[in-house]
């Protein structure tokens, strides 16, 4: 729910945040700091349902035996408790996004009662989100946060919900590891207790994101299909986490488990707790003419258990250049692929990002400047890229009138090809498909193409701060899949 596309994902691994944040843990910790301040990808996997009967929700009972229940917020009112939770406002440039919140959202985030308030459904005091339709063609929705306030490692976290529904509508009741502003997504970890697509009202998605030992991307979720749309009662989603698993159950029926491996290091460490709907983006699509404003989520409770005498060990350091998606991935020299003479770049590595399809790089004796290029293997199946990242960031606006030139080496079957610029600041960046421009042949299966920096700009990327100067992404065949390749580049410059 954070932000889970490519781009997004690998901008904010770029500039993430240096602030360095300590937690004491102990324990299943819940740490709910009164008086604090407020404020702070996705793609879901291919799932089967597993379960199509009708279900009885659990009793609402605060008893387990076993557990004890440590923090609890079951929203008696009147008003929404400003202790635990945080409201998170905007389109998300503040907080270092693209606008839409890094997934093409719609949806303005308030804190106004219009989106977000206590009041009473079916007799109960509950928590209302609502997203709305506004006089000017736009969307109003809220997103609660208890980060820096209540913090959560290990234990059982239940809620009981009443879910909206129509197309467009994307509800999602979700974790995200508490160093969020220190390793950046997915890095820090992400837990979505449950997300629903409104168009698929009867379907909960449960799914976890995080960085394997190889610094990859991964993701592991299944859906709960349930017999009746979730918009129609309330339902309790249960959390089970323990150092060897994480368990998801709708109604107290398994949905999904996960074994936690030795490189799920984001798992043994505290999270906090996110509500939200959002309007459009990529996993629901866009609200349509059968679309019908206002939608509202219910939630009768939150609860969070730990369990009776258990200690749990400390959370593991964090390793940034290993917890942290890119790093070494080959043995290439990235200065291979630069123009001899041309230094405009400064010191430069390579990073990469992708869901199974980033490439490897090695050196090649296959080159038209100098001795060597640079190979990226891309071992098809999924989107990835690689690119080429500055230790500095720099101010390319005297290049505003040059070209971006490079020679570009690749198989007869592939047709496509995404490049990208990237500045510092994530709401810049440029993207463009090879395929829109014409190259020079030089022989030898080499090609050079000379692409214009004003057509970066006109595609969003500001000049002032350049962090990328050069990135390949997805390349894929004439019937747009992503096959297993060698691309190889050479001779990078700007003039």
């Amino acid at each position: 729910m954070f932000g889970h596309n490519e781009s997004t994902i690998w901008r904010s691994i770029i500039v993430r945040s240096i602030i360095v944040k300590n937690f004491a843990l102990s324990s299943v910790l819940i740490a709910v700091l009164s008086g604090c301040g407020g404020s702070s990808d996705s793609s879901l996997p291919a799932t089967t349902p597993i379960s199509n009967q009708p279900q009885t929700p659990a009793p609402p009972s605060t008893d387990i035996e076993g557990f004890t229940l440590v923090w609890q917020d079951e929203f008696d009112g009147p008003d929404i408790d400003t202790n635990s939770w945080n409201f998170e406002t905007g389109n998300g440039t503040d907080f270092d996004l693209p606008p839409g919140w890094g997934n093409d959202e719609l949806q303005i985030y308030t804190s106004t009662p219009q989106n977000a308030s206590v009041a009473e459904d079916a007799g109960e005091s509950v928590l209302m989100i609502t997203a709305r339709a506004d006089d000017s063609d736009g969307f109003t929705s809220a997103r609660m946060t208890t980060e820096k306030k209540v913090s959560i490692r290990y234990g059982k976290v239940i809620a009981s919900m009443k879910l909206p529904e129509t197309q467009g509508m994307w509800p999602a009741f979700w974790m995200l590891g508490d160093n969020i502003d220190e390793v950046s997504w997915p890095g820090s970890g992400e837990i979505d207790i449950l997300e629903l697509l409104g168009h698929k009202p009867d379907k909960t998605f449960h799914t976890i994101h995080y960085v394997n030992g190889e610094q990859s991307y991964k993701n592991n979720g299944n859906e709960y299909l349930n017999a009746t749309k979730f918009s129609e009662d309330y339902h309790e989603y249960m959390l089970d986490w323990t150092p060897e698993s994480l368990t998801f159950s709708v109604d107290g029926n398994e949905a999904h488990t996960i074994p936690i491996t030795n490189d799920m290091k984001e798992f043994q460490r505290s999270f906090h707790l996110l509500l939200n709907i959002a309007v459009g983006g990529r996993l629901p699509g866009n609200p349509d003419d059968t679309t019908v404003f206002p939608q509202t989520m219910y939630v009768d409770y939150i609860r969070v258990y730990e369990q009776d005498g258990f200690r749990p060990a400390a959370p593991p350091s964090l390793d940034l250049d290993e917890e942290t998606v890119g790093g070494s991935a080959g043995e290439a020299d990235p200065t291979s692929a630069i123009q001899e003479g041309f230094d405009g770049f400064g010191t430069i590595k390579f990073a990469r990002f992708g869901a199974g399809g980033e490439p490897d790089w090695f050196d090649s004796n296959n080159a038209v400047d100098g001795e060597q290029s640079v190979r990226f293997n891309y071992p098809g199946g999924s989107w990835g890229g690689a690119w080429i990242v500055m230790d500095t960031s720099a101010d390319f606006s005297s290049f505003s009138n040059a070209d971006l030139l490079f020679a570009l080496n690749r198989p007869a079957n592939v047709t496509g090809i995404e490049i990208k610029l990237e500045g510092a600041n994530q709401t810049s960046d440029g993207s463009l498909f090879l395929e829109n421009y014409t190259s020079t042949d030089l022989g030898n299966g080499w090609e050079e193409f000379r692409i214009p920096i004003a057509d970066f700009v006109a595609n969003g990327l500001e000049l002032d701060q350049i962090a990328v100067p050069f990135a390949l992404w997805n390349p894929t065949d004439a019937d747009g899949n992503f096959p297993p390749v060698d691309i190889l580049f050479d001779a990078i410059r700007l003039e």
